[in-house]
């Protein structure tokens, strides 16, 4: 194969739509990085919301409080709010938290927390447990419990992004706790949910989940901020290459035989530059790649470019791509 080709000029104008160019969108969110957001919803599992029952004040049909949003959390079932006793030992942090049970007659024991709108970048859910009554308890029997991180659908459903597993950890009511940490890359803007949930194994042993899991101190911290990628090049544009600089221009190869690829070169003897793909042999697939370029603020935007081919007739494709 043998190709000549020069690109001596290119334009981005509004006119009639001919290509759309590429797209590049912000999202503002008042989100900052270090920012714990369970801070806000009682992650520390703790009565400073007012709650003043034990047992299940904070759930559906507790005895003092009118639902989970009393403690701050979206949802739970088949879990206690619990404080410190002989059978469940000290809380992590704060004056309650929470407890499952055996078996809840085999319909799952989960808490959960929405997060509404969050922006990209990478998140740490963090948090504490420990067993009691659950002598028997061996991962060997099947999965233990799930962590989930969940985003929705749009429709009132959920769809898990992530699950884990959550580490056996520490068995007894004296037993320290055990930190459990896992990362997310949250990539789009959405609500998403955090649930732990537990559910099976029979009384026998060894079973896998027949214990009382207990949860203390979430929380859930924005990290970092997703790269932004390079800076957008505000449209309209053009480049005639004759002021030399092609810095801001990427040459990709992705052939498989060693190409000479793009080079700037005086294309008529006459000072006017152009960028100029070299005959050559092999299989070439190359790309001369423009600036990101941002054409929101164009109603119609055109792309058009000049290009002169020597021997046309060797060439397999010359192709503008988007």
């Amino acid at each position: 194969m043998k190709t000549t080709q020069f690109i001596t000029n290119t334009k981005v104008w509004q006119n009639i739509f001919v290509a759309i160019m590429f797209l590049f969108s912000f999202s503002i969110n008042s989100q900052n990085v270090g920012d714990d957001l369970m801070a806000s919803s009682n992650g520390a599992l703790d009565t400073s919301s007012g709650v003043t029952a034990s047992g299940g004040g904070c759930l559906p049909g507790g005895a003092a409080d009118d639902g989970v949003t009393a403690c701050g959390w979206t949802a739970a079932q088949g879990v206690n709010y619990a404080p410190s006793n002989n059978s469940h030992g000290n809380t992590h942090s704060g004056d309650r938290m929470w407890k499952t049970f055996a078996g809840n007659g085999g319909n799952g024991e989960f808490v959960a927390q929405d997060f509404s709108q969050l922006q990209p970048g990478t998140y740490t859910l963090t948090f504490y447990h420990k067993w009691t009554n659950g002598g028997a308890v061996d991962y060997s029997a099947g999965d233990g419990p799930q962590v989930t991180l969940k985003v929705s659908d749009g429709n009132g459903g959920w769809t898990n992004v992530q699950a884990d597993e959550l580490p056996l950890g520490n068995i007894g009511a004296g037993a320290e706790w055990t930190e459990f940490s896992v990362t997310y890359e949250i990539t789009e803007v959405n609500d998403y949910k955090v649930q732990v949930y537990k559910n099976g194994g029979g009384q026998a042993a060894p079973t896998n989940m027949y214990g009382s899991l207990h949860l203390d101190t979430f929380s859930f911290t924005f990290d970092a901020a997703a790269a932004t990628g390079p800076t957008p090049v505000v449209a309209p544009w053009t480049d005639d290459f004759n002021d030399g600089d092609v810095s801001d221009w990427t040459l990709l190869v992705a052939g498989d035989a060693p190409p000479q690829g793009w080079v700037l070169v005086d294309e008529d003897g006459a000072g006017n530059l152009a960028m100029y793909h070299a005959d050559d042999t092999g299989n070439m697939d190359n790309y001369l790649i423009s600036p990101l370029l941002d054409v929101s603020g164009l109603n119609a935007p055109l792309l058009s470019w000049t290009e002169r081919n020597l021997n046309a007739s060797y060439y397999v494709s010359h192709t503008v791509l988007i």
